[in-house]
């Protein structure tokens, strides 16, 4: 009896760590100018919600760490991407820690539109989709929404120490978001960081979703730095985003 329980158990940890491993896969991403991006899917259950994550231009994928953990639980399906010049996206030409900043970053407002397509694609059975960015990234998923605007299938996004800069994305992508004042957003940011509050105040005012939302922090920190001051943020963000994505 003690052998077929040591057998069972045994059993059931293989396919549960069997289930951790295939649960998350690297992905390639090649953009139409030849380049090729590098990211992570952590895949969920065929029809749940997609969640897209964009990371800050002083960090990479990995800074979303501490928000998968929570929103992994409810098998979201969740894509982060390394962009261009940054973590495994790096190559002899773009390399953030070599190569002049804005001739890196300048490459984003196009990238994000082979990424986008390349996201609905790898996520096609999904129902729902999130967007989640954080400083350069807040203003690539003003864009992505932009991008999907005629779709209605962006059901919410956080806005995490944004930047919103022409550098970015055009105005005629800002414009056609700011036209869509019910989507629901959480914006989260440090009442003296400059960028961000500028970037809040160029797409929030105007919003009008009773579920939308701003958390403001004392100080000047600018997105990851955040998580590590209130070991609660990233459970408020990932509370948050199931609520919007259980909204009929």
């Amino acid at each position: 009896m003690k052998t077929l329980s040591k057998i069972l158990f045994t059993t059931v940890t293989l396919l549960f760590l069997s289930n951790i491993i295939h649960a998350q896969e690297g992905v390639s991403i090649k953009l139409k100018d030849g380049y090729t991006l590098f990211g992570t899917f952590h895949k969920g259950n065929y029809e749940n919600p997609s969640i897209l994550m964009l990371h800050q231009c002083n960090q990479d994928q990995k800074m979303w760490k501490p928000l998968i953990e929570l929103l992994s639980k409810n098998n979201y399906n969740i894509l982060t991407v390394d962009m261009r010049g940054y973590g495994k996206s790096v190559s002899k030409d773009f390399d953030i820690d070599k190569n002049d900043y804005d001739y890196v970053t300048n490459h984003f407002k196009k990238d994000i539109e082979d990424i986008n397509e390349f996201w609905l694609k790898k996520t096609s059975s999904s129902k729902k989709y999130f967007v989640v960015g954080a400083s350069c990234g807040g203003a690539q998923t003003l864009k992505v929404v932009a991008l999907n605007k005629n779709k209605n299938i962006i059901k919410g996004i956080v806005l995490f120490s944004p930047s919103v800069r022409e550098h970015w994305i055009e105005s005629e992508y800002l414009n056609q978001f700011k036209e869509m004042k019910q989507l629901p957003i959480l914006a989260v940011s440090s009442i003296e960081d400059t960028f961000a509050q500028a970037g809040i105040n160029a797409v929030f005012p105007g919003n009008e979703s009773e579920y939308s939302q701003k958390i403001t922090y004392k100080g000047k920190r600018h997105g990851y730095p955040l998580f590590e001051f209130d070991p609660n943020l990233a459970a408020y963000m990932s509370n948050w985003i199931e609520k919007i994505l259980s909204l009929k």
